[in-house]
């Protein structure tokens, strides 16, 4: 159960953000997965388990391409959703003190996103990112250690 976490600085409805309360939690779960990752990579290198060492290289290999594909995607997804809050927010205000310009302020409210937002849009590209590095590391480990 995920709950209001107050410290989170986009959980205040007056910074006119969405509220990201599952944040503090969702961070928790990927630095949890990297530390087991760690973990299990860590114990197989000091063992010498020449099994296990190619597992996590190969899943490695996997890890890092996925972390740079996701970090892609990431950026093409975040940054154009930046430019389109920023090209709307730039033709909202040309329209204000007109009676059209008031009319579509009214129906569709105002474009205007601050700089916490594009801050929130950059911690998603990252989140994404790492989610799917931790997430293809893990499904390629499982995957090498039930076929041999």
């Amino acid at each position: 159960m995920l709950t209001a976490a107050p410290f989170w600085p986009f959980n205040d409805p007056s910074l006119g953000a969405t509220t990201f309360a599952w944040a503090p939690a969702a961070t928790n779960a990927v630095a949890t997965n990297a530390m087991a990752t760690n973990s299990a990579t860590n114990s197989a290198t000091k063992t010498g388990d020449a099994q296990a060492m190619r597992i996590g290289f190969i899943a490695g290999q996997f890890h890092r391409h996925f972390l740079m594909l996701g970090l892609e995607g990431g950026v093409i997804g975040g940054g154009l959703a930046m430019l389109l809050f920023g090209v709307a927010g730039i033709a909202s205000s040309w329209g204000v003190g007109t009676a059209s310009g008031e009319q579509v302020a009214t129906l569709f409210g105002s474009f205007a996103l601050g700089w916490g937002g594009y801050l929130a849009i950059v911690a998603q590209i990252v989140l994404v990112a790492v989610v799917t590095a931790i997430a293809s590391r893990r499904t390629v480990n499982r995957t090498l250690e039930t076929v041999e």
